[in-house]
């Protein structure tokens, strides 16, 4: 049957006509080879486009598979916006790395759609028979996991070799135990402390999610984050970090005047409707006095939809709660979101910051940033302080805060709460060398 908006195969005819093509590969020991593509950002380009002209994007790229495609090799679309793409009689796998190039090429023009250009990019995982798979099914997952290989590893397309084999399987497994970690919540939080370079004061501290593995122990965010955003986990994953940091930060000793808990949001979390009620539901329950709450975007979340987006952090606001631009300087800059930007506060990227004293590019850069920020009221915090020498040029450049391990690694709750307790003799020396500058 065909595809009832595309008129291609349809997923069910598709795998029927796979597995009778498998069949004949292997009667007459000739190579198939499978493309499975996904369209990028889909969910953007129908925000953007509207719902009928999604469905014209995605007519638009099944008659560019018929284009591009040989006479004897055979389109599909097995998903919302994936498709499949059967070479047969494949002479190596060379020949499959070459279709799915000449597929992204052919990407570089733009489609018109509704009097716009519209550029549409892909990522494409590919399996070869009998390499990989000899069963239908089983050469699509192995397409479908190559898949996500390239979206894992930022690549446009993914072939399976014997040596990244193994790692294209540790991948794939550590997903799947994400799926039973989000129902179990193996999750816990670290905390690093935030102060203030003027007087050295505590100010507050960010929430970093770290994953308790069963089996191979606490795990970074840089190794599942991504699995995380690929499986339509960060909803459900930001929703417990709210709570649970702001329960656990209720929970610190009370003799600071005023300390504040940052919480990262990815940029589809920020966009979500039910973003602002998952906030506020968090806030309601668990808010300790004299606690500010402080909501960390990257910068690259303010290119998604800006109007959008910082309609979205004014609402945040006015729930009380600070907003934090993250990793600033590495995502889209533009002087104009300085004019409006709704939020108080603006991280520069330690990337920026490590280099600050060894790289002239790095200082200016950062000059510039605080320089900016000042202008447009806004506080800044360096990430990934590490030396007194990192510091005192802070302090030169008037940076309002800093983050790193000169004054403390993440911690656990518990740890971090015996650390409050310990701080007033740590801010003694660091307020001198603050101060100082020395």
């Amino acid at each position: 049957m065909q595809d009832a908006l595309t008129g291609l195969f349809d997923r069910d005819s598709f795998l029927c006509f796979l597995e009778w093509q498998l069949s004949l590969s292997t009667e007459h020991q000739s190579r198939l080879g499978l493309l499975v593509v996904d369209i990028d950002h889909f969910a953007r380009h129908n925000y953007i486009l509207g719902y009928a002209n999604g469905d014209l994007l995605l007519k638009y790229f099944a008659l560019l598979l018929e284009r591009i495609k040989r006479p004897d090799d055979y389109a599909a679309r097995i998903g919302d916006n994936r498709f499949a793409l059967i070479l047969l009689d494949l002479r190596n796998r060379g020949h499959a790395e070459l279709a799915a190039a000449r597929l992204l090429r052919s990407l570089e023009v733009p489609f018109q759609i509704d009097g716009k250009s519209v550029r549409v990019a892909a990522t494409i995982g590919i399996a070869l028979c009998p390499e990989h798979a000899q069963q239908a099914e089983d050469l699509v997952k192995r397409g479908e996991r190559s898949l996500f290989v390239a979206r894992r590893t930022g690549q446009s397309f993914w072939i399976p070799t014997q040596s990244n084999d193994k790692d294209l399987a540790d991948i794939w497994d550590l997903e799947l135990d994400l799926e039973r970690a989000v129902r179990e919540q193996q999750f816990v939080l670290y905390y690093q402390p935030k102060v203030s370079i003027p007087d050295g004061r505590l100010i507050g501290a960010e929430a970093l999610l770290r994953w308790n593995h069963p089996e191979r122990g606490l795990l970074s965010p840089m190794a599942f984050l991504g699995l995380a955003e690929e499986g339509g986990h960060m909803k459900n994953l930001t929703n417990w970090v709210l709570n649970a940091a702001l329960r656990q930060s209720a929970d610190w000793p009370g003799e600071w005047e005023r300390l504040s808990v940052a919480i990262n949001v990815s940029p589809t979390v920020v966009v979500h409707p039910d973003f602002p009620d998952i906030l506020r539901s968090a806030v309601g329950l668990w808010r300790g006095k004299g606690l500010a709450v402080v909501i960390e975007i990257t910068e690259q979340t303010l290119a998604v939809d800006t109007e959008r987006v910082f309609r979205i952090l004014r609402d945040v606001q006015a729930m009380g709660i600070e907003v934090s631009i993250d990793d600033f300087g590495t995502g889209y800059s533009s002087l104009s979101y300085f004019k409006n930007i709704p939020a108080q506060e603006l991280k520069i990227d330690k990337s920026f910051v490590s280099g600050l004293i060894s790289e002239q590019a790095d200082a200016d850069i950062v000059h510039l940033i605080i320089d900016l920020a000042h202008r447009f009221r806004l506080r800044v915090v360096a990430e990934g302080v590490e030396t007194l020498d990192i510091l005192q040029a802070l302090v030169r450049l008037k940076c309002d805060g800093a983050q790193g391990y000169l004054i403390a690694k993440p911690m656990p709750q518990a740890a971090f709460k015996k650390w409050l307790l310990d701080f007033k003799d740590l801010d003694t020396r660091l307020h001198d060398d603050f101060r100082t500058g020395s």
